[in-house]
């Protein structure tokens, strides 16, 4: 945990992230080996989050568990410096009022508070001292077998406070606030795991490349489900805003090893088919077929020939 000071400008947070997450890791890789991996900053973070709220919480760092290995056994040429995970800590706040404890922060914690969990999400970052908040729900369903997460778009007063609080708690750490803007800002001179070409964004480099802020409607089914033919079945629906459907994705798993995802709009109709597959030295290639584009290509060809 960092101690409090003058908190940097985002011009300093930039110039500081484009040292460390350029295509040269030198400073990244010197930071890291600086790291004392024997649990000391999570029990600090942990005993100050318990003195500043009594609200479930949990507490995670992002990096990959075998990097974290050979940081201990100090096998430093085992590491992957372009391939290292999350360089951040990752607080969950529970938001529901009248629940003692996180459970799993999955199915559970969402039926204790009657189906829907509302979230507030930390990144903090273990490399540049700033932060970010996102809020976002999740429900859970049981008697219809799927999850649902979306972004929180009303608060009470009361979660406002908790909010204003939290900010309030890691400023004082010496952490500063990142906007949204500033953090989805992409910027070519920046390289995370996931964007190994460059033009990363803040949020990429200081707190995850694999996450972000909640902005979308998204429901998925829990357990896996099976067509006639035995084929596992799973499926993700995007919702534009709550019962109103905009795509679904469903995908079907053969025993071969490939692939199909049908991908339809609210009508249930066809727009995108796509098929991973093991071809030659290719391994999980992806086709694809965009109705509408090929559709598009087809009557612009047709026309060129009529004239």
């Amino acid at each position: 945990m960092k101690s409090n000071s003058q908190l940097m400008t985002i011009k300093e947070i930039l110039e500081q992230s484009k040292l460390y997450f350029g295509k040269n890791r030198q400073r990244l890789k010197e930071k890291v080996l600086a790291f004392e991996i024997n649990g000391k900053e999570y029990r600090l973070w942990n005993k100050q989050t318990k003195e500043f709220t009594s609200r479930p919480f949990s507490i995670s760092y992002g990096v990959f568990d075998d990097v974290i290995e050979w940081l201990k056994q100090k096998q430093f040429s085992e590491i992957d410096w372009k391939w290292l995970g999350d360089l951040s800590w990752e607080f969950k706040f529970l938001l529901n009022p009248g629940v003692e404890k996180g459970f799993d922060w999955d199915k559970k914690l969402a039926l204790k508070c009657g189906g829907t969990a509302r979230i507030v999400q930390i990144y903090v970052s273990d490399i540049v001292p700033c932060f970010v908040i996102d809020t976002y729900y999740m429900t859970y369903s049981k008697k219809d077998n799927y999850f649902e997460f979306g972004p929180i778009t009303k608060l009470s007063a009361e979660e406002k406070k908790f909010i204003a609080n939290a900010k309030v708690f890691f400023q004082d750490a010496g952490f500063k606030l990142l906007n949204k803007k500033d953090a989805l800002t992409k910027y070519k001179e920046l390289y995370s795991d996931l964007n190994s070409d460059g033009n990363a964004t803040l949020f990429d480099v200081l707190f995850s490349d694999t996450d972000n802020y909640q902005t979308e409607i998204k429901r998925f089914n829990d357990k896996a489900l099976k067509d006639p033919t035995g084929k596992k079945i799973s499926w993700n629906e995007y919702y534009e805003k709550p019962n109103k459907l905009k795509t679904r994705e469903e995908f079907r798993y053969f025993p071969s090893g490939n692939v199909e995802c049908v991908i339809t709009d609210h009508l249930s109709r066809i727009i995108e088919v796509k098929v991973w597959r093991d071809l030659d030295k290719l391994k999980h290639h992806e086709f694809r077929l965009d109705i509408l584009k090929e559709h598009k290509k087809n009557m612009v060809k047709a026309e060129s020939n009529v004239a």
